[in-house]
C-alpha cells in the first residue's frame, strides 16, 4: 500500500511537471489524458480524451464533462458546457457555451455557437454564428450564417438521454435568422429571417423577412421581401413580392410581382402584379390582378383587375365599405371616395371624364393630321345651318354644379340632328367645332349671295338715277 501512494505521488509530480513544462492545465478523471498539446485548459470528466490516444491541439479551452472528447489536432477552441464541440476532431477557432452545443462538429471552424443544443448538427460547416437554444439546428456543412434565438434554424430536433438523437436534417449557408423559431425548418440559402416565426417552414431562396410571424407559412416563394408584423404572413409559393407595414400582405398565398406599401395594404389579396401605396391601400381587392392604387385607403371598396387610384380613398364607393365594387380597368383620381370622381377613365374604352371646370392656358388641341383620318365625305354646309336652326339652344345648369350656368344644346338633340360622336350623352369639341365652321361657311355663301345681289341692285339703281337724272 506505501508502495503504490509513493507511485502515485511521483505520478502526479511527474503529470504536474510535464502540464507546467507545457502550459497546460488539467483537471478531471481522464481529462488531457496522453495529450501532446501545449497552452491547453481542460477542467471536467473525459476531455480531450480521444479514444485514449489524446489530444495534439493546443491552446484549447474545455470545461465540462465530455467537451471535446475526440479532438485530436483541434486548437484554439473554447468548448463550455457538457458534451460541448464532443465530436470536434480537428476543427479549430470555434466557441461552443452551452449544454450539446456543436456537439457533432469534426472539422468545422470559427464558428460560434451560444446556448444548448445550438449548432447541434454542424460537422464541417465554417463562419457561423448561433445564439439561443438550438439555434442553427439542423445546419451541417453550410457556412456563413448568422442565427439568433431560441430554435431560430433548428428544424425538428428530438433529444432523449443516452445520447440518443432524431433529427430532421438540412443545411444552408449565407442565412441571417434573429428571434424564436425564425426560419425554424428552413433549409435555403440567402435568407434573410428577423422576427418571431419569421419565415418559419421556408425553402425558397432570396428572401428577407422582418417582423414577428413575416413570411411564416412561406414554402417555395422566392425573392420576396416583407417588413412589418405579419406582413406576408401566409405566402407559401408567391415570388418577387415586397410588403411594407404591418399586415400587409397577409393573405396573399401564391401572388406574384406585388408591392404593398403600408400597413394592411393589400390586406386581402391575394392576385398579383399589383402595387398598393398607402395605408390600407385595396384592403378589400380579394383576387383582383394588374391594379395600382396609391393613397390612404385608395380603392379601399373597390375590386376587380387593371385598375388605378389616386388619392386619398379614391375609387367607388357603389354598394359601401363592406360589399366592395367590382370594377375593370378604371381609373378614378380624386381625394374621397366618390363614383364621379374628379378624373374617371375607362382604359378599355380609352375614355376620360373629368367632373369639373378644365382650364388650359397654353390651348387645347384635337389630333386633325391628315395622315390619320379616312372615309372623308362632302359635307352640304346649308344643310347643317337648317339643322342648327332647328337645334334647340338654352340655358342650363349640371345638377352637381348649380352654381355655373351654360348655354348650349343637350348631347341627345345634337345626335339627333347631326348624328356624330359616339353616343347621345356626349358632344366631342371636334364635332361641335366642325358643325360651326360648316355653318359659317353656309352663312359666308349665302353673306356672298346677298352681298352679290345688293351690288347688282346698286348698279341698277345707279343706273335708274342717270336716266332720270336725278340727284342722289
Amino acid at each position: 500500500m506505501k508502495s503504490l501512494l509513493i507511485f502515485l505521488s511521483i505520478f502526479f509530480i511527474y503529470e504536474l511537471h510535464a502540464q507546467l513544462d507545457s502550459g497546460n492545465h488539467f483537471s478531471g478523471h481522464f481529462a488531457g489524458h496522453n495529450n501532446s498539446g501545449n497552452y491547453n485548459i481542460f477542467f471536467g470528466r473525459y476531455i480531450a480524451y480521444n479514444n485514449g490516444y489524446g489530444s495534439s491541439g493546443s491552446q484549447n479551452s474545455f470545461f465540462g464533462s465530455n467537451t471535446a472528447r475526440k479532438n485530436s489536432t483541434g486548437s484554439e477552441n473554447s468548448f463550455f458546457g457538457s458534451s460541448a464541440g464532443y465530436n470536434n476532431t480537428s476543427g479549430h477557432r470555434n466557441s461552443f457555451f452551452g449544454r450539446y452545443t456543436g456537439l457533432q462538429n469534426t472539422t468545422g471552424r470559427n464558428n460560434s455557437f451560444y446556448g444548448e443544443f445550438s449548432g447541434f448538427q454542424n460537422k464541417a460547416g465554417v463562419n457561423n454564428s448561433f445564439f439561443g437554444k438550438s439555434a442553427g439546428g439542423q445546419v451541417v456543412s453550410g457556412g456563413e450564417n448568422s442565427i439568433f434565438g431560441a430554435y431560430a434554424g433548428a428544424a425538428t430536433v428530438t433529444y432523449e438521454i443516452g445520447n440518443q438523437y432524431t433529427v430532421q436534417s438540412g443545411d444552408y449557408s449565407g442565412v441571417c435568422a434573429f428571434g424564436y423559431e425564425a426560419g425554424r425548418y428552413s433549409k435555403i440559402n440567402y435568407n434573410s429571417y428577423f422576427g418571431y416565426k419569421s419565415g418559419r417552414v421556408n425553402t425558397g431562396s432570396g428572401n428577407s423577412f422582418f417582423g414577428a410571424r413575416t413570411g411564416e407559412k412561406n414554402s417555395s416563394g422566392h425573392s420576396n421581401s416583407f417588413f412589418g408584423y405579419q406582413s406576408g404572413k401566409s405566402n407559401t409559393t408567391g415570388h418577387s413580392n415586397v410588403y411594407l407595414g404591418d399586415d400587409s400582405g397577409p393573405n396573399n398565398s401564391v401572388g406574384n410581382n406585388n408591392t404593398f406599401l403600408g400597413a394592411s395594404s393589400g390586406l386581402t389579396n391575394t392576385g398579383s402584379n399589383n402595387t398598393f401605396i398607402g395605408n390600407a391601400s385595396s384592403v378589400l381587392n380579394a383576387s383582383g390582378k394588374n391594379n395600382t392604387a396609391i393613397g390612404h385607403a385608395s380603392g379601399i371598396a373597390a375590386s376587380g383587375n387593371g385598375n388605378i387610384f389616386i388619392g386619398n380613398q379614391a375609387g367607388p364607393f357603389g354598394s359601401g365599405l363592406f360589399s366592395p365594387t367590382f370594377v375593370n380597368n378604371t381609373l378614378y383620381i380624386d381625394n374621397e371616395i366618390n363614383d364621379d370622381p374628379l378624373i374617371y377613365g375607362e382604359f378599355d374604352n380609352d375614355f376620360v371624364k373629368i367632373n369639373g371646370t378644365f382650364e388650359v392656358t397654353a390651348g387645347l388641341s384635337n389630333p386633325s393630321d391628315v395622315n390619320l383620318k379616312n372615309n372623308f365625305e362632302e359635307v352640304d354646309a346649308s344643310d347643317i345651318l337648317d339643322k342648327i336652326d332647328n337645334l334647340p339652344i338654352t340655358k342650363w345648369t349640371y345638377k352637381n354644379r348649380q352654381t355655373e350656368t351654360h348655354i348650349g344644346a343637350t348631347a341627345q338633340d345634337f345626335h339627333t340632328a347631326f348624328g356624330l360622336g359616339t353616343d347621345d350623352k356626349h358632344i366631342s369639341t371636334i364635332d361641335a367645332d366642325g358643325v360651326a365652321l360648316a355653318a359659317i361657311k353656309a352663312l359666308k355663301k349665302e353673306n356672298d349671295f346677298l352681298k352679290e345681289k345688293i351690288n347688282i341692285q346698286q348698279s341698277q339703281i345707279e343706273r335708274l338715277f342717270s336716266i332720270l337724272k336725278i340727284e342722289k
